[in-house]
């Protein structure tokens, strides 16, 4: 029955926050080990979350964390959850969103309980063993041993029966408790994309301005695979140029006193869910399917440069507080499910849809909200000065809730400017996801005497360079009336020493 409770709390957890999807499947053979990258939508998982494993499953289970589960703040005002999710178009039917309270309240009593009857199962054996070592037992002992004896066996009965609804509670609420999203900071806004900044003026030519193909097809340094439009190959200046920018921007890092790391490609479910991202979802995550059923329980996912590349490193970790704040980037692949669909179905191919990109990830960890926000703050501007230094036609916007993952109270994008699509395309960002990550992850501080509090670490993340995007940019607005093209002064300084 508890199974069965767990698979149709899988299901509405799904439905509430993910609509249809078609299916697709591709597989491959990776060395000796066959398995499937999942590019649609695939059977049922039989798990509803990465996140928490209840009763019985979770002995036949490795598992990594043990996600906070102090949902009582979120619950309290239903109003202010159901504005959030309507701000961010997430759907969750009236009756869920009045059921969630009631069955929170439910949990809590039932784990109030099952401690107390706990703590009298030990105090029963404690005092059973006591008249045992009596050398001198009484007539009253025994009486009293009777009567512990059946008050111990009707304690483990109640704790047997606690035990099972506890876990039928758990499967039904904990899923739903830990897909509800973060809460929005005061400054997103809740229409449209509200501008921040504008830098540089939009160039202007005397001929028609072409896309970054028609320039990259003529002077032959882009090119697309056959098999797939979302598959690109630089070759020649442009190639130079995916170097030069990856030499400049981790440089300006490194004067900003960012340390660089180099970390993994790929991350298990629990990392994946953790920061906000459905592992479920064929749009969100590929996923790699492996053979035998201990690995397909605890797959893995190929993401690249994301925001996992720093919280994987700090799940399960405690950060001196004096080593806060911490800087971070990583240089590195990002795999993108969502453009192999859109790259499947888009009418050309274009270097704004790719599967992989080389990226410039950032990440700070913060003691606190304010320190989180100084954080935000500093990498928005540092985001913004080196896009400037570039002479790059391009502005910043704050993003509305409704384009924000579920883990985000607050998004920064950079955008540029692409004269041969008369648009602007996102190059780069920077999010504030304050202590939700870390509260799933177990990603703390502790103060200087080395104790861990119950304190979290306060998550800042962002793409400071995206080179398909960047180099797109390049080509159109230093197009030339030929179809060669130029590159900004400060490369091509680079580029000559």
């Amino acid at each position: 029955m508890a199974t069965r409770t767990f698979v149709q709390a899988s299901a509405l957890s799904r439905r509430i926050w993910s609509p249809c999807r078609g299916s697709c499947r591709r597989a491959w053979k990776m060395g000796k080990m066959a398995f499937r990258l999942r590019v649609g939508k695939t059977a049922s998982a039989p798990f509803g979350t990465a996140l928490f494993v209840s009763g019985d499953k979770a002995q036949s289970r490795a598992f990594v964390v043990e996600p906070d589960l102090a949902f009582d703040d979120v619950l309290r005002d239903a109003d202010a959850l159901q504005k959030n999710l309507r701000s961010r178009c997430l759907e969750l039917s009236a009756c869920t969103l009045v059921g969630l309270p009631e069955q929170w309240r439910q949990y809590k009593e039932k784990k109030r309980l099952l401690a107390s009857l706990n703590d009298e199962k030990a105090a029963v054996a404690d005092r059973m063993k006591t008249l045992a070592r009596s050398t001198k037992k009484s007539r009253e002992d025994a009486e009293e041993a009777d009567a512990l004896r059946r008050r111990g066996k009707e304690v483990r009965e109640l704790v047997k029966t606690v035990t099972k609804r506890l876990w039928q509670i758990e499967e039904e609420l904990i899923p739903s408790l830990l897909s509800l999203p973060n809460g929005l900071h005061a400054e997103t806004p809740t229409g449209g994309f509200q501008i921040v900044l504008q830098l540089g003026e939009k160039v202007r030519m005397q001929f028609k301005p072409k896309k970054h193909t028609e320039v990259g097809k003529l002077t032959g340094t882009l090119s697309f695979a056959a098999v797939g439009p979302s598959a690109y190959y630089l070759r020649g200046s442009t190639a130079s140029l995916e170097q030069t920018l990856i030499q400049y921007f981790t440089g300006q890092l490194l004067k900003q006193n960012f340390v660089a790391l180099s970390s993994p490609d790929m991350f298990k479910s629990a990392v994946v869910e953790g920061c906000g991202v459905d592992w479920q979802d064929p749009r969100e995550v590929l996923t790699i399917n492996m053979t035998n059923q201990h690995d397909a329980e605890n797959p893995l996912h190929l993401i690249g440069t994301s925001v996992m590349s720093f919280c994987a490193q700090l799940t399960r970790t405690v950060v001196p507080e004096s080593a806060l704040p911490i800087k971070y980037f990583t240089t590195g692949r990002h795999y993108s499910a969502a453009a192999l669909d859109g790259g499947r179905s888009a009418a050309e191919p274009s270097l704004l849809n790719t599967l992989q990109s080389t990226t410039v990830d950032v990440f700070g960890a913060a003691k606190d909200a304010a320190q989180s926000e100084s954080l935000f703050s500093e990498f928005s501007r540092i985001v913004a000065s080196l896009y400037s230094a570039l002479a790059l036609p391009c502005q910043t916007v704050l993003v509305p809730a409704s384009s924000l993952n579920r883990a985000e109270m607050l998004r920064m994008e950079l955008q540029l400017h692409l004269p041969g699509h008369n648009r602007y395309v996102r190059a780069g960002h920077v999010s504030l996801y304050g202590d939700y990550i870390s509260k799933r992850l177990m990603m703390r501080c502790a103060d200087d005497t080395g104790r861990a509090h119950r304190r979290y670490l306060y998550v800042v993340h962002g793409t400071v360079l995206s080179v398909p995007c960047l180099i797109a940019s390049i080509m159109e607005n230093f197009q030339r009336s030929d179809g060669s093209f130029g590159a900004p002064a400060i490369l091509r300084e680079m580029q000559a020493k």
